[in-house]
């Protein structure tokens, strides 16, 4: 059986330099595709970080939680 192996990325776009999208795949290459084709923005996504999860626990979703509450607290302080 292998390990899952999941990753929680920090996405930006030039095109929209306010907006950061914090998310969870498993491949982050199709995700900038899906996301910058489909959604049918200007410029395609970049990655601008990743973080590698590895194991059998849904410890991605709690890291990406995490990330979205890093983001809203300095992004709106008052929540």
């Amino acid at each position: 059986m292998s390990e899952k192996i999941e990753f929680v990325y920090i996405f930006t776009n030039p095109a929209m330099p306010e907006y950061v999208k914090v998310g969870i795949t498993n491949n982050i290459e199709r995700r900038i595709r899906d996301l910058s084709h489909k959604t049918a923005v200007p410029e395609q996504f970049n990655c601008h970080a990743f973080l590698t999860v590895k194991g059998d626990k849904p410890c991605a979703a709690d890291i990406e939680k995490s990330f979205h509450f890093f983001f809203r607290q300095r992004l709106h302080p008052e929540m």
